[in-house]
């Protein structure tokens, strides 16, 4: 159960086809949760995505734990270690999920969080979905990680290649048209990825926290840049969306 949430992935929207959209009534973009309702009696029922206007890019642009903290965080607060950043992102577009960093090309340096003023905080925005389009929406998910293991990113995009999450996204068509149970099936697989990255993240980490879920529907991508912050006992979040 993350730290933090945002939006839900029901909010999605598709525009079915079929006796769905001549005999219920199902016609232009519904959401998720209303065509599972609308064609619960007549499965499969084709639905086509929709999809963002403009390609869209998604960051973390501040992360705060204070030291102070008496709640989840308290555990990976020990000053002499340090905390990482990790996350994975994906849609309903037939791509794999990405994690970030990725293995070829981000700083492990940009991803480390250093005590600064008894706080610790990143220095630069960190780039999670890099100007693409989305399909349906987007799903993020962000953890923090203490320990020094260099190689815990590669080691969870290899799990991540073996998921039964990445099975299901990439078995979706290319023309991005498929059911509402497929959507449905996306997201049993994304609730179930804990149990399948648990192993190495224990196996690689002293500990570490899920801090952060995100449901961002492509049908509501902003014109402009868009700043969600949360803030609790444990820590204070800031994400940016834009398209």
């Amino acid at each position: 159960m993350p730290l933090f949430s945002q939006g839900s992935f029901d909010a999605f929207r598709a525009v079915a086809s079929g006796p769905a959209s001549t005999h219920f009534g199902a016609t232009g973009e519904r959401s998720f949760a209303a065509l599972r309702e609308l064609t619960r009696q007549v499965q499969p029922v084709p639905v086509t995505f929709v999809r963002s206007a403009t390609p869209v890019r998604l960051e973390l642009a501040a992360l705060n734990l204070p030291a102070s903290s008496h709640g989840m965080l308290r555990r990976v607060l020990d000053p002499a270690a340090r905390i990482h950043v990790l996350a994975w992102c994906w849609d309903l577009s037939g791509r794999a999920p990405a994690v970030s960093p990725s293995v070829d090309s981000a700083d492990p340096k940009l991803w480390r969080l250093d005590l600064t003023d008894e706080r610790r905080s990143l220095g630069d925005d960190l780039v999670l979905w890099p100007d693409q389009p989305v399909v349906a929406g987007l799903c993020v998910r962000i953890i923090v990680w203490e320990g020094e293991h260099a190689h815990v990113p590669e080691e969870i995009s290899e799990a991540m290649r073996h998921s039964r999450l990445t099975a299901v996204l990439t078995g979706l068509p290319d023309a991005a048209r498929t059911t509402i149970t497929s959507a449905i099936m996306a997201r049993e697989a994304a609730a179930g990825l804990g149990a399948e990255i648990a192993p190495v993240l224990r196996a690689l980490c002293p500990d570490y926290v899920d801090l952060f879920e995100g449901f961002f529907p492509a049908s509501s991508t902003p014109s402009g840049a868009e700043e969600i912050s949360h803030h609790g006992d444990d820590a204070e979040l800031l994400v940016r969306i834009s398209g």
